[in-house]
């Protein structure tokens, strides 16, 4: 997002509450989890420590980074005043702005899906970072579910969490389907979401099912396809998710394998 300058550098105070209200809306996606913003900085080189401050009116402060350049919304007097910014600081160093929902207890490596899915809510609701919302498909679409007995071609995305397994079967053997194009094929407004280290590969995990997602999922490749026009960070740490496909619960895992082997 962004092209560089005072547009990557700062966020409106009421862009970030807007995603608190956002996250507290959709709590069910992670029932227990945390959620702060970070700061990703696509010159990783960088020799200067970034700082943040709120900043407008009689508000300025400094805001406390932690681990991984996170930080926690400063709480105001007025929050309806428009003059209200977070500033990150050195300027033009190519900041990304996002959500990070964790809950507790993850497994080393992996990332609960619906921690992920209201991480992209979050960011396309509160305008985070211009994403059209409504066209990226950050959770699977009630509408889409419901409609599965009448439409083969969504049965196929999302059975057997739909309809379920004995009367998938039953619709199977009936139709003999046939699906023309792969269900995890990346979509028109895949949402790209940025991992601590280079990736090699990700996979879906849940019971003992598993899936490893396609090359096309890693590295940026939805790019063009995407509302990111320009994207300033290395490609190895991007990838997306099939967000939607409503065969995968929440509580399902999805599992890195990093190109560095610590």
């Amino acid at each position: 997002s962004g092209d560089g300058g005072e547009q990557d550098s700062a966020r409106a105070y009421s862009v970030l509450s807007k995603g608190v209200e956002v996250f507290h809306a959709n709590a069910k996606l992670a029932p227990e989890g945390v959620f702060r913003y970070r700061l990703y900085l696509g010159d990783r080189s960088r020799a200067v420590e970034p700082t943040l401050r709120l900043s407008g009116g009689r508000n300025v402060a400094d805001v406390k980074l932690g681990r991984g350049l996170t930080f926690s919304l400063p709480e105001v007097a007025d929050k309806s005043d428009s003059s209200l910014k977070l500033i990150a600081t050195p300027a033009g160093d190519g900041f990304n702005w996002r959500a990070e929902v964790k809950s507790p207890g993850g497994a080393l490596g992996a990332r609960r899906l619906g921690d992920l899915r209201l991480e992209c809510l979050v960011d396309a609701q509160s305008n985070l970072n211009n994403l059209q919302d409504g066209k990226v498909e950050c959770v699977p679409a009630a509408a889409k579910e419901a409609s599965c007995l009448d439409d083969m071609r969504n049965c196929a995305k999302y059975a057997p969490a739909a309809v379920g397994t004995a009367l998938w079967d039953m619709l199977k053997g009936a139709s003999q389907l046939k699906v023309d194009r792969d269900p995890y094929e990346a979509r028109q407004y895949s949402y790209l979401f940025i991992s601590d280290r280079p990736l090699f590969s990700i996979s879906l995990q849940q019971g003992g099912r598993a899936l490893v997602l396609p090359t096309e999922w890693l590295y940026g490749l939805p790019q063009q396809r995407s509302p990111f026009f320009h994207w300033p960070y290395p490609k190895q740490y991007l990838y997306s998710l099939p967000l939607s496909d409503a065969s995968w619960s929440n509580d399902a895992l999805v599992v890195f394998e990093y190109m560095d082997p610590v």
